[in-house]
């Protein structure tokens, strides 16, 4: 799962063990050790192992937590040569899988088991797909992990649901990476017949390159606007991904700049339950000839994470209206950029204002209940109404359905029920 590009780790898991100052020690020589052998760029090796000797001596890895010490190892790691691949982890159970001896008979890989089983609880990374206004598909892939005739099964399904899409947002927000041959299957399905990137290894001095896969069972995806959500999280494959999509012009990027890990690590078991990643190679991009290393990517357009879905969904629609054709799309697209405005730009309505709405319409009722407009028809239970613009609600969760209140002056005289197809019937209110 950590080669090529491996994951760049949210946090440890938590500690169940106290260390000796003895382990402590053969924690930090067995790092500095395996730094010292396979770190990527040879020149730096000994300002970082250095880095760690000295701390030790100073005792600052006096601890008996776990979880303490590996903060206090990666702080100094990264601290020393700014890459974000260079971490400890206190890992029990990966520790374990990873360190177990192949089966009996041969077959499998240590750790297997364990990624595996991983990749089946998250779907393999596609944790939700969603249909939004606008029929723009959406589609959040949270670890780029892959397993050998399983992870593609699950891409292939997201895709197959994506490639329906008037527009795509993929989301990568808080993705800190996986392993590169999920990213060479994900992008081949936006690009084709192209080098990917350059994997340089560091120990072996040894050059492997991956290109765009030939056969997709789904296909390619052409001609629909993406857009790829990123924050300061997103990192490692991810970022890889992202940046094949910056450099070969697939998409926008939307959000914040990301982590800056170009780096290929490998993950390294060592006792009692930590796990060492270090950066073992680098990768070089054939467009811009370079990575992203320590600088990260930069977004097209820069919004905080926590609106970058809202502003994505209304640069699309605007793409997808300024291309439309006939009037039917044109109303769709203007129909869903309501309710992503009242997102981007939430207004609020006093309770005494709410009140003015309340009151009979024909068959139907609408009345405040703790500051929130309900709605109850002859066939309808009580729905919640929201706010989207003065004297326009959404229709509990139907995204095709609006109530529109109408005035007479100051007064509220009737509702409109109104549809995405333009469909409306008024409601005359009681005198």
């Amino acid at each position: 799962m950590a080669a090529p590009l491996g994951v760049v780790a949210q946090g440890p898991a938590a500690a169940t063990a106290q260390m000796s100052s003895a382990q402590v020690q053969s924690i930090v020589e067995e790092s500095v050790r395996l730094i010292d052998s396979v770190y990527v760029v040879p020149e730096r090796r000994q300002a970082i192992t250095q880095k760690l000797r000295d701390a030790e001596k100073t005792g600052r890895y006096a601890t008996t937590d776990p979880v303490t010490l590996a903060d206090r190892l990666t702080d100094d790691l990264r601290g020393v040569s700014g890459d974000r691949h260079l971490s400890v982890h206190w890992a029990p159970a990966e520790y374990a899988a990873t360190s177990a001896p192949p089966s009996a008979d041969g077959a499998g890989k240590a750790g297997a088991d364990y990624y595996a089983k991983l990749g089946k609880r998250r779907n393999q990374g596609v944790e939700e797909l969603r249909i939004l206004p606008g029929n723009i598909r959406y589609m959040r892939y949270t670890n780029f992990i892959w397993e050998a005739d399983v992870s593609g099964r699950a891409l292939d399904d997201a895709m197959r649901f994506m490639r329906d899409g008037d527009a795509l947002i993929i989301d990568l927000r808080g993705n800190g990476g996986g392993d590169a041959s999920a990213v060479q299957y994900l992008i081949s399905h936006f690009v084709s017949d192209r080098l990917l990137m350059t994997f340089n290894d560091g120990p072996s001095g040894e050059s492997s390159q991956s290109r765009t896969l030939e056969y997709l069972p789904v296909g390619r995806i052409r001609g629909k606007p993406l857009f790829v959500l990123i924050d300061r999280f997103t990192a490692s494959a991810a970022e890889e991904f992202t940046y094949h999509v910056q450099q070969f012009k697939l998409g926008v990027l939307v959000g914040q700049t990301t982590a800056g890990a170009a780096n290929n690590n490998s993950l390294y078991p060592i006792k009692p339950g930590f796990m060492l990643s270090v950066s073992t190679g680098r990768p070089v991009h054939p467009v811009s000839g370079t990575n992203w290393e320590g600088a990260g990517i930069m977004p097209d357009v820069a919004v905080a994470p926590g609106r970058a879905l809202d502003q994505a969904q209304a640069l699309a629609l605007d793409q997808l209206s300024a291309k439309a054709e006939g009037n039917d799309s044109q109303l769709r697209y203007a129909w869903a950029r309501v309710a992503v405005d009242a997102h981007l730009h939430p207004t609020s309505v006093l309770a005494s204002e709410l009140a003015r709405y309340a009151g009979r319409y024909d068959d139907r009722t609408v009345r405040v209940d703790h500051g929130q407009l309900i709605y109850t028809g002859a066939t309808r239970e009580d729905t919640p109404l929201t706010l989207l613009a003065t004297d326009l609600f959404a229709f509990g969760d139907q995204a095709g359905v609006r109530v529109h209140f109408i005035r007479e002056g100051a007064r509220v005289t009737a509702l409109e029920i109104l549809h995405e197809d333009g469909d409306r019937a008024r409601h005359d209110r009681a005198r």
